[in-house]
């Protein structure tokens, strides 16, 4: 899911004719699709009864630092070992999900990043070393200075005053996916 993960893999092993970047992107009416997937699937989105939601493994200390500082100023919920319709779920009760790198030198998440922007909760995340490969993002997800709880937690408070109050979803112009992937079948 990484162009950086990507360069890595071939400085590591030579050239990698057949490995292709093929960057995600949302999905059109994911409620939907996901309810297509998983019949119990409640296709409702319910009204957040959190600011903020984390998912993800919360046991690094970088994590913990984070979600301990944002949850003495907001309401939090964290997610951790769900995956499916249980995640999705979960993730709509939360105005805002924080994204918050395992370490400094991360690659922007995209595949927790596409997944919160289809279910429609907005997203406050840490800047990351591949952001120029993500431009387009920042018409929709507050970044903040890597590492930087208080950029983070002022960017969850500008989110929470000018929320909407309904969840609203990105709509790429250009489906990156798509044109990628069909540059790897010519």
């Amino acid at each position: 899911y990484s162009l950086v993960n990507t360069q890595l893999l071939q400085n590591k092993i030579g050239p990698c004719p057949k490995i292709y970047w093929t960057p995600l992107t949302t999905i059109d009416d994911f409620h939907a699709y996901t309810k297509s997937q998983y019949h119990s699937y409640n296709a409702s989105t319910p009204v957040p009864d959190y600011d903020v939601a984390f998912y993800g493994n919360t046991h690094l200390a970088r994590r913990r630092k984070f979600l301990e500082k944002i949850s003495q100023r907001f309401r939090v919920l964290i997610v951790s070992n769900l995956y499916g319709e249980k995640l999705y779920e979960q993730l709509t009760r939360a105005k805002i999900v924080v994204n918050i790198h395992n370490y400094d030198k991360s690659p922007l998440e995209t595949v927790r990043i596409y997944e919160t922007l289809s279910l429609g909760p907005q997203i406050v995340s840490e800047d990351s070393v591949d952001i120029e490969y993500h431009r387009e993002l920042k018409q929709v997800i507050a970044f903040t200075p890597i590492g930087d709880i208080d950029s983070m937690i002022a960017a969850i408070e500008h989110k929470l005053q000018n929320y909407p109050g309904e969840t609203r979803r990105y709509h790429p112009q250009t489906n990156q996916f798509a044109v990628n992937l069909k540059h790897m079948l010519v």
